[in-house]
């Protein structure tokens, strides 16, 4: 954008160069067709009357300090455009005018082919993002499932082996004790001396819990999304 209005501004200088340099051209004929003007009218009195000498002396010369005056705005107004047409000096400035525009030219092209590939940049990281985003929430939704599985899971445990105290503690299982519980009753089922009826009651729950659990396990396998590979 900054290149297109530079090769704008630069192509409005030029051609606003030549337009003023024209203008000025024909401002200067102007004044000198007023002077001319002037000094007739100050010369031709035989065939007018001196009242209407007066008035065209008179309009000449306002007309003529209008043109001047403007001539001079516009030299200050624009540096640099004091130069004759069609002049050594005016084909060198505009030779350099020229080459300052193509300049402009090739960096604006430049910075069109970096604006393009930016825009793909961006777009890339558009869709990163968004997979990243859907993987985020996948993962999270597979975190709560695993959460509510552990809960049910330990739950289920904890029914089970309610009943089931520890020989040497008495301790039976709750929520936020059956992991250590289960270790401590797989340790004394392993010793060669612990109870035979106390190893058969735990292979019986075992028994029985493991196809609550394979169902357990099952119903929350199928509840976790797919991966984003294998979605269509």
């Amino acid at each position: 954008d900054l290149a297109a209005s530079a090769s704008r501004i630069g192509q409005a200088n030029c051609t606003g160069s030549y337009s003023r340099i024209y203008h000025r051209s024909t401002l200067k004929t102007a004044a000198a067709t007023a002077e001319s003007a002037q000094k007739e009218g100050g010369c031709g009195g035989r065939s007018k009357s001196i009242s209407s000498v007066k008035i065209n002396v008179g309009r000449s010369s306002l007309l003529q300090q209008q043109i001047l005056s403007e001539l001079e705005l516009e030299e200050e107004d624009v540096p640099g455009c004091d130069i004759p047409i069609f002049t050594e000096e005016f084909l060198e400035h505009n030779k350099a005018k020229e080459t300052e525009l193509r300049s402009l030219r090739k960096s604006n092209a430049d910075l069109e082919e970096q604006n393009l590939i930016l825009t793909k940049h961006v777009s890339n990281m558009k869709v990163a993002i968004e997979r990243l985003e859907k993987e985020a929430n996948r993962q999270q939704i597979a975190n709560t499932l695993l959460h509510n599985y552990v809960t049910s899971l330990k739950r289920t445990l904890v029914k089970a082996f309610v009943g089931v105290p520890l020989p040497d503690t008495a301790e039976v299982p709750t929520i936020d004790t059956i992991e250590a519980y289960l270790i401590r009753l797989s340790e004394l089922v392993r010793e060669t001396h612990a109870a035979a009826t106390f190893v058969t009651q735990v292979n019986d729950i075992v028994s029985q819990l493991k196809c609550e659990l394979r169902s357990l396990s099952s119903s929350s396998s199928a509840a976790l999304p797919p991966p984003p590979n294998s979605q269509s």
